[in-house]
């Protein structure tokens, strides 16, 4: 395990963006709504690109656009890249998808030993509907958290764990062996949809880790979509992009300590020299 040197970083970057303007090419001609997302938008923000010692790109679409997404992107992605969820791999253990680059490596040290792609990729996030109700909310949020923790771990995904912890975490995989994948994921869909026809006043991010409150987002701010420059290209944002990224981060446009500003992937291993 490495942390990534300047030249490693830089040409990351350019792969990411590859695959950022492959995503938006795909989005465009199917009339699928995006949005910059995370880091990613404060990137576009603050610094009209990549945040300096950022080492991914996040996106999200509200439900309706990922499925519908997730649904075309074999046959809709040139050759050069591979779409990449949990209906495709076994072992992939998140509740979102990925635009992976062919022909790439960068293996995380949390997923190296799951049967999966591991290509440079650009992440999808699906945004639910929820209720308005905090409890019921609450309770969405938490079930999601518990069918991804399982399927991470079905999936052999290991977060370095140590002593008792590593412990519980092998006699949990052995016990997770006998869960059937088609039906966690069936599980998690189930309860992303459960709110899809209520429309309230709020939308969720099943997948984020920050806690209920921080991701759920006031529906108001995906009215409408707008282009923002990044890396000197155009990319929809979602016109409420001040009030997400406040829900989740406060007072975004304030730097983070010098000791923050490093990249947040941990990696074994990269090979670029086979990309375009």
């Amino acid at each position: 395990m490495h942390a990534l040197t300047e030249d490693e970083l830089a040409q990351l970057k350019k792969i990411e963006l590859d695959i950022l303007i492959e995503i938006d090419r795909v989005c465009r001609e199917n009339h699928i709504p995006y949005s910059l997302a995370w880091g990613t938008l404060i990137g576009a923000v603050r610094h009209k690109g990549f945040i300096p010692w950022d080492d991914d790109i996040d996106i999200m679409m509200e439900r309706r656009y990922y499925d519908k997404f997730c649904k075309i992107a074999d046959g809709a992605l040139g050759k050069n890249f591979v779409f990449v969820d949990y209906k495709r791999y076994e072992d992939y253990g998140l509740p979102f998808s990925k635009v992976a680059a062919k022909n790439t490596l960068m293996l995380e040290a949390s997923s190296q030993y799951a049967r999966i792609h591991h290509g440079v990729w650009v992440d999808i996030f699906p945004i639910d509907e929820t209720s308005d109700d905090l409890k019921k909310r609450q309770k969405q949020y938490d079930r999601a958290q518990a069918v991804k923790s399982v399927m991470l771990c079905k999936g052999h995904y290991y977060f370095g764990q140590t002593g008792i912890k590593k412990l519980i975490y092998t006699l949990r995989r052995k016990i997770y062996r006998f869960c059937d994948k088609k039906n966690l994921t069936r599980e998690f869909e189930m309860n992303a949809k459960k709110y899809s026809k209520q429309k309230g006043k709020y939308l969720l991010s099943l997948c984020g880790n920050a806690g209920v409150n921080k991701n759920t987002y006031d529906r108001n701010a995906f009215k409408k979509y707008i282009e923002l420059e990044f890396e000197g290209h155009k990319f929809m944002a979602i016109s409420g992009y001040d009030s997400l990224l406040r829900t989740t981060y406060g007072d975004y446009m304030k730097l983070p300590s010098a000791e923050q500003q490093i990249p947040h992937h941990y990696v074994e291993k990269l090979d670029f020299s086979k990309w375009k």
